[in-house]
């Protein structure tokens, strides 16, 4: 594996255990989806055009008027990137009871990771299957996603990380 991802999984191991252990998840495979996500760069920012195309105005509806992230939709860039080590929507961490006053707090690993982590357990929940949880948490467009997941977890589990 690259020593680059080795580094910054080793970097973030403490927490990435935590959390995942907190939400019954394989640390391996968290250590995985960070690094198919970010590469490991806790300061990664995506803007994801197809979030407004494929959610419309629903997020309006969803947030209520009290929610700190509410005046973020004013801003359809800011409320519609992903965020940090496992790439966050902005938008999905409220539904799971992301209460931050600025999306950039979502680049902040021990928020992310507890994020991250959450959303990924009730995806693998819903859909009673890893790999279509794992498909799931990547928005199910790329059906070679959990592969690539899978693949680094593999080679996570190999050099003894966890």
């Amino acid at each position: 594996m690259n020593n680059k991802y080795v580094s910054s999984i080793k970097i973030f191991r403490p927490e990435i255990i935590k959390k995942a252990k907190k939400h019954n998840l394989d640390p391996a495979l968290i250590a995985a989806i960070v690094i198919v996500e970010s590469s490991g760069n806790p300061w990664a920012i995506r803007v994801e055009p197809a979030f407004w195309r494929r959610y419309g105005n629903n997020y309006h509806k969803i947030i209520e008027p009290s929610h700190p992230a509410r005046v973020w939709l004013k801003y359809p860039d800011v409320f519609a990137c992903s965020y940090g080590l496992m790439q966050i929507m902005f938008g999905v961490a409220v539904e799971h009871g992301c209460r931050v006053s600025f999306p950039t707090e979502l680049l902040k690993p021990d928020i992310n990771l507890e994020f991250g982590c959450r959303i990924l357990s009730k995806k693998i929940q819903r859909k009673q299957d890893l790999t279509k949880g794992v498909l799931s948490y990547n928005g199910g467009g790329n059906p070679h996603y959990p592969d690539k997941v899978f693949r680094f977890m593999h080679q996570i589990d190999k050099e003894n990380i966890f």
